[in-house]
C-alpha cells in the first residue's frame, strides 16, 4: 500500500474513520499513542501513526463493499498498513541521510497546496455542517474542529506535501541509474503488437472501446474507416419515445425467440388462447410503422437545419467549421475523436446500423452522406480516412512505447531499491501491540 493510497483514504473516507470508531482503553492516551509497533534502523513506527491510518483503510474496504456489493476481505489489512508506514518511514531517512531537503520555495509551494486542499475538503463537507443561524467562522470552526478529532488537519496535511516533496527527490535519484535501451523499446513494441493482434482480432468491439477510450494500438483489424459527422438530435422526450417502442419491439422479439416450434397457450380474459409467432410478428409491424411515423415527423422539424448542413457541404464549407457550428454529439468534440473520428467497421457492433450502414456505404474518402436517420437524431457523416490494416509502424509508436517503457523500469527500479533499503534497515514489527 504506496504513501499515497494511505493518503487518499484518509482524505476520502474521513467520515467513515468517526463512524468506525475505536474502543480503545484510555488509561493514558498520549503513552498509550506512544507505544512502538514497528522498529527499523533509526526510527519506530507507534500505535498512534498506526491506528488513525488502519481505520482509514478498514473505512475505505467498507466503501467499497457497499458499493460493489460484496465484501472485500481484510485479513491482513493490518499488517499491510504497518508495512506501508514503516517503508515511507525508511524512505524518508534515506533521503535525510542523502542530504535531500527542500528549498524555502518548495516549502512555501507545499504548504499552498496543502491549504488549498485543506480548502477544498472543507468545502466539500460545507453544507453537512451550515445550519441556520450559523455564521461562516462559526460553520468553519466547527468543521475543523471534526477534521482534527479525525486526524486531519493543516499541520499534519502540510507535513504530508512535504513529505512528498522529499520524496520525489529520492524517487529522481533513483531514476538517474535507469537506462532504456533500443531493445528494451522494440521488445516492448512487439509484446504490444502481439497483444492487441490476439484481443482485436478476435473481438471488433474491444477494438473500437480501445480506439474510444484513447489507448495506443498497435495492430489495426482489416475493414476499418474513419468517419466524422454531424448529430441534429431529435429533442429529448421525442428520443424517449422512440426508446419506449425501441425497448417494446425487443421485448416482442425475445417472445418470438421463446417460443417453441409449437404455439404457446396464454390467458386472455379468463380463455385460453394461442399466441403464434405471426402475432407477435404483427404487433412488432405496428411498432416499427408508428416508430417509423414519428421519425418522419421528428425529421421534418429538423428540416430546416438539415437543409442548412446540406447546402454548406454542397458550398464546399470547411466539414470541421460544420462540425463546430452545428454538432450536438458530444463525443465528436472529445479527442481522440475530434482529430481521428470514428472507426467504423461492416460488422461494428458499436454503432446503430444505420449510422454504421450510412458511413461504409460512402465511396471515397472526404465523400459525405444524404442524412441518415437514427434514433439518435439525423446525423451527416464525412469519410475521414482509411485504417490500415496490421501492425502499426515502429515509428508511429516509438515515442509513446519509450515513454511508457521508461516509467515501467523506473518504477520496478525504484520498487527494487525500496525493498532493499527496507531489507537493510532491520524492521522488527509487533502488531499484538495494536491488535490487543
Amino acid at each position: 500500500m504506496s504513501r499515497r493510497i494511505l493518503k487518499l483514504i484518509a482524505l476520502t473516507f474521513v467520515v467513515a474513520i468517526a463512524l468506525s470508531g475505536c474502543n480503545l482503553v484510555k488509561v493514558d492516551e498520549t503513552m498509550d499513542k506512544a507505544e512502538v509497533v514497528a522498529t527499523f534502523n533509526g526510527g519506530t513506527v507507534t500505535k498512534g501513526e498506526v491506528e488513525p491510518a488502519y481505520q482509514s483503510a478498514l473505512a475505505y474496504y467498507e466503501y467499497l463493499s457497499s458499493y460493489y456489493g460484496y465484501a472485500f476481505p481484510t485479513d491482513g489489512l493490518l499488517e499491510t498498513t504497518v508495512d506501508a508506514l514503516v517503508e515511507n518511514k525508511v524512505q524518508l531517512a534515506k533521503a535525510e541521510e542523502l542530504g535531500m531537503s527542500l528549498t524555502a520555495e518548495e516549502e512555501a509551494q507545499a504548504q499552498e497546496a496543502a491549504a488549498g486542499e485543506y480548502e477544498d475538503t472543507l468545502n466539500s463537507y460545507w453544507d453537512s455542517f451550515a445550519k441556520e443561524g450559523l455564521t461562516e467562522e462559526e460553520i468553519r470552526a466547527d468543521i475543523g474542529e471534526y477534521f482534527a478529532q479525525n486526524n486531519y488537519t493543516m499541520e499534519g496535511l502540510t507535513t504530508t506535501y512535504k513529505e512528498e516533496a522529499v520524496l520525489a527527490k529520492l524517487h529522481q535519484h533513483v531514476y538517474e541509474d535507469v537506462i532504456v535501451t533500443p531493445e528494451n523499446v522494440q521488445d516492448a513494441y512487439n509484446a504490444l503488437v502481439a497483444a492487441d493482434e490476439a484481443s482485436y482480432s478476435a473481438s471488433l468491439y474491444s477494438y473500437e472501446a480501445a480506439r474510444t477510450g484513447g489507448a495506443t494500438i498497435a495492430w489495426n483489424p482489416e475493414g476499418y474507416r474513419t468517419v466524422k459527422h454531424i448529430l441534429l438530435t431529435f429533442a429529448e422526450e421525442q428520443q424517449t419515445e422512440l426508446a419506449n417502442i425501441n425497448l417494446q419491439i425487443a421485448d416482442l422479439e425475445d417472445q418470438i425467440a421463446a417460443l417453441n416450434t409449437e404455439a404457446e397457450p396464454a390467458e386472455t380474459d379468463g380463455e385460453t388462447v394461442v399466441v403464434t409467432a405471426e402475432d407477435l410478428q404483427g404487433q412488432i409491424d405496428k411498432l416499427q410503422a408508428e416508430k417509423e411515423e414519428k421519425i418522419a415527423e421528428f425529421v421534418a422539424q429538423l428540416q430546416p437545419t438539415i437543409d442548412e448542413v446540406m447546402a454548406a457541404v454542397e458550398a464546399g464549407e470547411d466539414f470541421e467549421a460544420l462540425i463546430e457550428k452545428y454538432n450536438t454529439d458530444p463525443g465528436m468534440n472529445n479527442e481522440p475523436a475530434k482529430t481521428e473520428g470514428y472507426y467504423v467497421h461492416a460488422q461494428s457492433e458499436s454503432w446503430v446500423p444505420e449510422f454504421r450502414d450510412a458511413a461504409m456505404a460512402l465511396q471515397a474518402i472526404g465523400d459525405v452522406s444524404e442524412p441518415a436517420v437514427t434514433s439518435y437524431g439525423v446525423h451527416i457523416i464525412r469519410y475521414h480516412s482509411d485504417v490500415t490494416a496490421g501492425a502499426v509502424p515502429m515509428s508511429e509508436l516509438e515515442e509513446k512505447i519509450t515513454e511508457s517503457v521508461t516509467k515501467d523500469l523506473q518504477t520496478a527500479a525504484y520498487d527494487e531499491q525500496v525493498a532493499k533499503w527496507v531489507a537493510e534497515a532491520n524492521v522488527k514489527i509487533d502488531l499484538s501491540v495494536v491488535e490487543g
